[in-house]
């Protein structure tokens, strides 16, 4: 008989844990709406209220050095995986407490499990981020529209009515179902896929005016989970224990 395999999962100790805020119990509305689809329950949960560091992907990286600059495999990176680090276990003086980008799906999801969580889904971030809300709402179409906006220290900004900081006007944030986010184009050319038009899309959306939460699903729809970015990060979510309220 063969021995089964066995596999571990190994928790890595961080000097301070992560702050977590409680996403109480919600709902989420889709943004494309399909004949029949209702709103769905996310939550409750509990969420990092910052993203991700670099000083706290450098402990990852030392405990799972396979996740390091110069040993990651490239199923599960591009080139640029962590390209801002001078090298394996070091980055510019003071940006400990930047949120660390270039960082692929792939090794931001083994980061989360490592903690005991896991990444969000769409639903979920979209709820805890408060994305839709008005004044969410004109701050990302801000940040968009200033390309090469530099990083900062993440904890800056006040939180939202959450507790989370940071979800909006730093980085863009993975998530664990991003490849479901499918935008289809205008067919102007007769082909579904032939002209990917950005703003033709919105016309499908409940609410063709919220340009902002079209443009992030767009993003979504054009990632690669190998993929990294200079302002792409992610923050991890936790199951709570008995589903309490």
């Amino acid at each position: 008989m063969k021995a089964a395999a066995v596999f571990l999962l190994f928790v890595f100790p961080l000097a301070v844990p992560a702050a977590e805020v409680k996403l109480p119990k919600s709902v989420y509305s889709p943004l494309f709406r399909d004949p029949g689809e209702a709103d769905s329950v996310v939550g409750p949960l509990l969420v990092d209220k910052t993203p991700v560091t670099n000083q706290e992907f450098l402990a990852f990286v030392t405990a799972f050095p396979q996740f390091s600059k110069s040993k990651i495999q490239p199923l599960f990176a591009d080139g640029g995986y962590l390209a801002h680090w001078l090298g394996d276990a070091a980055f510019a003086k003071g940006e400990a407490r930047f949120p660390v980008t270039h960082v692929s799906w792939f090794a931001a999801r083994r980061y989360c499990e490592s903690r005991g969580k896991r990444l969000p889904t769409i639903a979920e971030w979209e709820v805890a981020s408060d994305a839709r809300s008005s004044r969410n709402e004109a701050k990302i179409m801000a940040w968009y529209g200033r390309p090469g906006a530099r990083l900062r220290d993440v904890g800056a900004e006040p939180a939202n009515k959450f507790g989370l900081t940071d979800a909006h006007g730093l980085i863009w944030e993975w998530v664990d179902n991003f490849s479901e986010s499918i935008m289809s184009g205008d067919s102007r050319g007769g082909s579904s896929t032939e002209s990917l038009f950005c703003g033709g899309a919105a016309l499908k959306a409940k609410d063709p005016k919220m340009y902002a939460t079209f443009m992030r699903f767009a993003f979504r729809s054009s990632l690669n989970a190998r993929y990294t970015s200079v302002n792409l990060g992610f923050r991890c979510v936790r199951d709570m224990d008995g589903g309490g309220e």
